[in-house]
């Protein structure tokens, strides 16, 4: 079984433009999450999966130096690209990486597909009810069911988000759910998506040791928590 990494990212952010390839201390955004991706035990290749058009060319080239392979499709048919880049590269299932999600964790990560591989399951997700952080997801989709799902798409949402379409239709895919036992996490933002979520993750890595892969998740949220009750500037 070979199961690789699919980072989703663009340029064209509405509310960070260009967030991609912005400076989060010192390093590109898209950066943290090739990564995290090299960090998970069980992925065989990391791939970027970007649009097309010549506003994401300096994305594309940026991973290609990387040494991160790179699938290009239509901007809006994000799932099209992403069941491309499964097949491009031959890979039985797939982890979906947002590419604005630098804190995610290797481990987590690598829970998930030992699920996976170790077989039953179409999907593998711990977002539905969502027990874990914003920007803390874990999502593994096999193959087949995948290409299964795109054939039978109609509604533009399903095709931009990529995942929708097996929480609106539960009973299409093996679904299994992974569930976080810690309390406390929900709602806490751990996703990039504008200026404010720049600083407040830039902080949080400030504050943490090295390898970022080895921290667990309760240390990043309690520093996550501090940040926003202390106002921190």
């Amino acid at each position: 079984m070979k199961v690789g990494a699919i980072v989703l990212a663009r340029l064209d952010s509405r509310r960070l433009p260009g967030k991609a390839l912005l400076e989060l201390n010192g390093r590109p955004l898209i950066q943290y999450a090739f990564d995290a991706c090299a960090a998970t035990a069980g992925i065989d290749v990391t791939v970027l999966a970007t649009s097309d058009r010549p506003e994401d060319d300096r994305l594309a080239e940026y991973a290609e130096a990387c040494g991160v392979g790179c699938f290009r499709g239509n901007l809006d048919d994000v799932a099209g690209r992403f069941i491309g880049a499964m097949e491009f590269h031959h890979l039985d299932g797939a982890l979906r990486f947002n590419g604005d999600s630098p804190l995610n964790r290797p481990a987590l990560l690598a829970q998930a597909v030992s699920v996976f591989r170790g077989g039953g399951w179409d999907f593998v997700t711990n977002v539905p009810g969502r027990t874990f952080p914003f920007g803390i997801s874990a999502e593994i989709v096999g193959a087949s069911i995948m290409r299964e799902a795109c054939a039978a798409m109609t509604d533009n949402l399903h095709r931009e988000h990529v995942t929708k379409f097996f929480y609106d239709m539960p009973q299409f895919a093996r679904t299994l759910r992974m569930v976080n036992e810690a309390q406390g996490m929900t709602g806490v933002q751990l996703a990039v998506d504008d200026h404010a979520d720049m600083e407040r993750v830039g902080w949080i890595l400030r504050q943490l040791p090295a390898p970022l892969s080895d921290v667990p998740l309760a240390q990043i949220v309690e520093l996550a928590q501090q940040y926003d009750r202390d106002a921190i500037p």
